[in-house]
């Protein structure tokens, strides 16, 4: 995690609390983004990758684990919007957007992606469907490989496949 995530950039590690503390009392590159250009041009950054882990839970699991789903889809959405349009937009070569994904399926993990960037202008990003279940397609693919239909039972009897 970085000193910019939760607002500790320029201030000395024994000053500082974990606890909520105002903008007024963080370094203005935390979270203006004209600020921030300005601060990566003192320290010789040219872009930014912007990872969310501290306010969102890391990747955004926060999001994802709401029991509220629809909430939880909600924020991501907002979260992604609030990355494009006010971070992103006003400096696109320098900073690179990297948007939350809604991760709903314990096995399949990602499976809708919300305001991905690049955005299309009439057609949002969005993965409708995951693919089929892990393991559905075995036979055609390992029965291209060779291997019989006997010998993929049995590979998947001893937990291999």
């Amino acid at each position: 995690m970085t000193r910019y995530e939760y607002g500790l950039a320029g201030r000395r590690p024994e000053t500082v609390k974990v606890e909520p503390f105002r903008f007024d009392q963080m370094r203005r590159g935390c979270w203006d983004i004209h600020a921030r250009i300005r601060d990566m041009d003192i320290n010789g950054v040219w872009a930014s990758l912007n990872y969310p882990s501290g306010v969102t839970g890391f990747g955004g699991t926060l999001f994802s684990e709401m029991k509220d789903q629809e909430f939880g889809l909600a924020c991501v959405r907002a979260w992604n919007d609030w990355l494009f349009e006010e971070w992103y937009t006003p400096y696109p070569d320098r900073i690179i957007p990297l948007g939350l994904t809604y991760l709903t399926d314990p096995e399949l993990g990602a499976v809708r992606m919300t305001a991905a960037t690049p955005r299309l202008t009439a057609t949002p990003a969005a993965v409708r469907w995951a693919g089929p279940p892990l393991g559905a397609h075995n036979a055609e693919v390992y029965g291209a490989l060779g291997i019989s239909r006997a010998e993929l039972e049995h590979l998947e009897r001893d937990g291999i496949l």
